[in-house]
């Protein structure tokens, strides 16, 4: 806002400074004008013209102190302090914010020693220092004693203008072109490498196997036809002893050297092996020709006498599964003729598992002898590994005052089909050779849960014998189990 200045003027009178002494009634006096005539009235003062006096004063002090305080106009000066990585500096008036176009030099106390050089003005917060493209300064590019002047532009302080600066040396720009730095122009001696297979001087490997390739020194375009280094076959196998030929499958070059391991998959589906060895009861090893096998094909070797034949039943060797039997079975002599009281059982014979038929050939002969009214009871039974029982013959209540002799001169059981047949010496044969009131159905069937996988046992046993009456057993020949 303009200011709008008074102008003042001088009052004029006939009698001036002269005044009329009047006493008051309290003992004081009054001085009364006594100007006379009023020649020019003149600017009165009053607080209007003064307090206009003020506010001008204070908008120009105002605006004095923005202009040294945004340091757009006028750029501060100042040393640094702080570090090469963050720079600090003091101005005074101290400025109220990093206003967009703020100017600054700086006399850096240290060179930079980051790539991230900062600088912070007043404690207004630190704010990258950057040349005036915008890139970072390199390490070592701030020089300590040198004047350095920056704008606020953006988020960033970039240099006021951009001089023959820089840290190239000849060796780093190509010949025969000139640059120059901070010490002056200069031209450029690195080689312009433009052979399209320029020789590599040596080669090696990483730590982790990769080709390490060094190429002369120089500058060289890059890319097909301007910048291929010649690696040898000598050299790569110098940097890497297994690169030969006993390394790669035939058929197959790789980088001049030709492969010479054979490739046993194309030349035999069921390439014959060499030796043969067994660990007993573990594995079979077939030595393998030397050679490369693409995991499909078959290394054999004859075994004439690996059949299923030679190989016991249900044993599977690699797939192959035997059905040659086990040899399992034995024979024995019994004898014996007793009587037992009521509710006694007494065994005859038993037989181990693993057998697949039983024959006896003898006598098996029961004898129930009752009177009217008075219960006899016994006979053969089968018993198997869990208690189950087949009734071979005999009668559990006989009261009709009679004698049965229930005789059999042979006795047959088949595991497999599950049938127990008997040569019976006479009577009736309804219940395959059985008789009596059994669990023997025809054809020596039995319908009854009972176990003939494992052992089974042959016993007599009474269920009644009361006065008057008696029952007798004989068992008398040969077994043979297989």
């Amino acid at each position: 806002m303009a200011y709008n200045r008074t102008v003042w003027e001088n009052r004029e009178v006939e009698n001036p400074r002269t005044y009329v002494i009047e006493t008051n009634s309290d003992g004081t006096v009054t001085l009364v004008p006594a100007e006379g005539t009023v020649i020019e009235a003149g600017t009165p003062i009053s607080a209007d013209p003064l307090n206009n006096v003020e506010e001008g004063i204070l908008a120009l002090e105002a605006a004095l102190s923005e202009v040294n305080a945004n340091y757009i106009r006028q750029p501060g000066y100042a040393p640094t302090g702080g570090t090469g990585a963050a720079y600090s500096a003091s101005l005074i008036p101290g400025p109220t914010g990093y206003y967009e176009g703020f100017g600054i030099t700086i006399i850096p106390h240290v060179t930079n020693t980051t790539n991230t050089t900062s600088l912070n003005v007043n404690g207004l917060g630190a704010v990258a220092l950057k040349d005036q493209r915008g890139n970072a300064y390199a390490v070592g590019r701030l020089l300590a004693g040198k004047p350095y002047s920056f704008r606020k532009v953006g988020s960033d302080f970039l240099a006021d203008s951009a001089g023959g600066n820089g840290t190239a040396l000849p060796a780093h720009v190509l010949a025969p072109y000139s640059f120059t730095n901070d010490n002056g122009e200069f031209t450029g001696i690195m080689p312009h490498i433009t052979s399209a297979a320029d020789p590599a001087i040596g080669v090696g490997q990483w730590s982790n196997g990769d080709l390490a390739v060094y190429p002369r020194e120089g500058y060289r375009k890059g890319g097909a036809g301007a910048g291929e280094l010649k690696v040898t076959t000598a050299q790569l196998q110098a940097a890497d002893p297994e690169f030969r030929p006993d390394r790669i499958l035939e058929g197959n070059n790789i980088y001049g050297v030709a492969g010479s391991i054979p490739n046993n998959s194309v030349r035999n589906q069921h390439m014959p092996g060499t030796a043969v060895t067994v660990w007993s009861g573990d594995r079979f090893f077939i030595r393998p020709p030397a050679g490369w096998y693409n995991g499909e094909s078959w290394v054999t070797y004859p075994v004439p006498g690996l059949t299923s034949n030679n190989v016991r039943s249900g044993v599977d060797i690699g797939g192959l599964v035997g059905s040659m039997r086990e040899y399992f079975g034995g024979s024995f002599a019994i004898s014996a003729r007793f009587g037992l009281e009521s509710y006694q059982t007494t065994e005859l014979l038993r037989v181990n598992a693993g057998f697949t038929n039983i024959s006896f050939a003898g006598i098996l002969q029961v004898i129930i002898s009752a009177r009217n009214g008075v219960s006899q009871g016994a006979g053969l039974v089968l018993i198997d590994i869990h208690g189950n029982e087949l009734f071979l013959t005999g009668y559990k209540e006989l009261d009709s005052g009679t004698t049965y002799t229930m005789t059999h001169h042979g006795m047959f059981i088949d595991r497999v089909n599950r049938q127990i047949t008997s040569v019976y010496g006479g009577g009736n044969n309804e219940y395959g050779g059985w008789w009596g009131t059994t669990d023997i159905g025809v054809n020596g069937t039995f319908s009854k849960p009972f176990n003939l996988d494992n052992r089974v046992i042959l016993a007599y046993r009474t269920y009644y014998t009361m006065g008057g009456g008696y029952n007798d057993c004989w068992i008398q020949g040969k077994l043979a189990y297989n």
